[in-house]
């Protein structure tokens, strides 16, 4: 068993990925660290609702559909953040984060910023 976890920490350590947790929902972002069901990411958006992809798969492997970006609930990046009961780990592809990275950012706060390809949210002057 030890091998399978040194192995999944191997592969997905330090990629950005999209996780599922069992009570706090899904998230994209860096993945920092992992403990049995609990992990760390940086620089990680919850993606509190989406269209435009049928499923968490489709979702990571392709991002959602141009045109309905507008309806996706993203809310602001977290520099940091802790997930527990994570269920799901799915590595995302440059296609995925390209489409993740530049849906608007949901929220009822200045939401005004651009994601960089790190994941990093920057403000807008």
């Amino acid at each position: 068993m030890n091998n399978l976890i040194n192995l999944i920490n191997e592969t997905f350590i330090g990629k950005r990925v999209v996780i599922r947790s069992n009570s706090a929902g899904v998230f994209v972002g860096t993945l920092v660290a992992r403990d049995g069901q609990t992990v760390l990411l940086k620089n990680s958006r919850r993606i509190w609702g989406w269209e435009g992809a049928a499923s968490l798969s489709e979702l990571s492997q392709l991002g959602v559909k141009a045109d309905r970006k507008s309806a996706c609930k993203f809310p602001i990046p977290m520099a940091e953040q802790v997930v527990e009961e994570v269920i799901e780990i799915i590595p995302a592809t440059k296609e995925a984060l390209n489409s993740l990275d530049s849906t608007p950012i949901w929220g009822f706060v200045n939401t005004d910023y651009t994601i960089t390809e790190d994941g990093t949210a920057v403000a807008n002057s």
